[in-house]
């Protein structure tokens, strides 16, 4: 029975806790190039920027913003095109429920376009691609992943 109540202490001491800085990624963030830091803290300001412009737009349809990571390049692409280190891809995704107007397509058609010139006023190195919720929902039934 002693050796029951040993194991049940150590599960149950207290683990010292880890202050983190307020800010996420603070200690990560220190440990970058001072060129690259400031190249996240411009990209930040200005997804900042287009969310802000976005939400007061599309308040109640806006699920979420993302920044997507750079586009894998294909290597039949890397002949034709080299690929823009510049450009930002960001991910909204909207949320189609109450549509009734107009379909599923047409809908995400215009937001794209709406969000297109807004990203441009910004930056011309904005690129925001609008997904419905539903799409996004269906390739996952499917077993499409590559979203995600």
């Amino acid at each position: 029975m002693a050796k029951k109540n040993r194991k049940y202490e150590r599960k149950n001491a207290e683990k010292p806790e880890i202050k983190e800085d307020p800010v996420l990624g603070q200690k990560a963030l220190g440990r970058l190039p001072k060129d690259v830091q400031e190249k996240l803290k411009t990209i930040k300001a200005k997804l900042e920027k287009f969310q802000k412009r976005i939400l007061d737009k599309f308040d109640k349809y806006i699920v979420g913003i993302a920044l997507l990571p750079p586009p894998q390049p294909k290597p039949e692409d890397q002949k034709l095109q080299p690929v823009d280190k510049d450009l930002i891809n960001v991910l909204v995704l909207v949320d189609d429920s109450d549509s009734r107007k107009m379909s599923k397509y047409e809908l995400k058609d215009k937001l794209t376009a709406i969000m297109n010139n807004i990203a441009q006023e910004i930056d011309k190195n904005l690129k925001p691609q609008a997904i419905v919720l539903s799409e996004l929902w269906q390739n996952c039934y499917d077993g499409k992943y590559e979203l995600l």
